[in-house]
């Protein structure tokens, strides 16, 4: 399992430093959104892999923050930015910065289940599974609690953004009767979406083994529909 958080911490890497040099080439807020996305999946992953090792639960606390819902936001903000609409923008960044700090402030007060934690590396480390072991994407080492909402709240969001981008571009392609690359990319970045949000609900109870080969498929895909943005 490690290799496999590896190559998609390599992937994400590699797609943060493409996203900063066309930021620093053409100046866009669009690929500031994406490098900033990038950025945080990659730590979140990087904070993840040393929290396997180390099993120091501050590691989780960062793996979850950066990882869990902010990037999803932010990849739906980068998709909407694509589509160049001020007003849309706006809404989309203070609404995303807004509920991303309730969520930093919730997991600040959520106490973790030290058992799950133990299972969790466990797992990861010898592949051994106990009867109450959920999720291999560490969902059940945090307790239920608030924390829940803005995270929901932010992968919604997210996804209802890349949406809403995919079905614009359609109206935009079917008017200019052109299938230009903005609409491949952002249906390529749709796909993967969908994918990494199948995987990650059929994967919570059953088929642990293949949450993380999906998250490594959807970030794939969604570096491919990068690119061609």
């Amino acid at each position: 399992m490690y290799y496999l958080i590896s190559i998609s911490d390599f992937l994400v890497f590699v797609m943060f430093i493409i996203a900063l040099l066309r930021f620093i080439r053409k100046k866009r807020d669009v690929y500031l959104v994406w490098t900033i996305g990038f950025l945080f999946s990659f730590l979140s992953m990087l904070s993840f892999l040393i929290y396997l090792n180390s099993g120091t639960i501050l590691f989780f606390y960062a793996y979850y923050l950066l990882g869990a819902g902010i990037p999803p936001a932010m990849w739906g903000m980068g998709a909407v930015f694509v589509l160049n609409n001020k007003k849309l923008k706006k809404i989309s960044l203070y609404f995303t910065i807004f509920v991303s700090i309730v969520l930093f402030i919730s997991l600040f007060f959520t106490k973790v289940s030290q058992f799950q934690s133990i299972s969790l590396i466990l797992y990861f480390k010898e592949g051994r599974i106990f009867s109450n072991f959920v999720s291999p994407s560490g969902s059940d080492v945090l307790k239920s609690g608030f924390w829940e909402i803005p995270v929901f709240i932010l992968t919604f969001l997210g996804t209802i953004e890349i949406i809403v981008a995919f079905i614009y571009s359609i109206v935009i392609a079917l008017r200019k009767k052109i299938l230009d690359r903005i609409l491949i990319g952002i249906t390529i970045i749709t796909l993967a979406t969908a994918i990494t949000g199948i995987v990650g609900t059929i994967t919570r109870f059953e088929y642990f083994y293949l949450f993380w080969p999906g998250v490594v498929f959807g970030i794939a895909l969604i570096f491919l529909g990068f690119t061609i943005l």
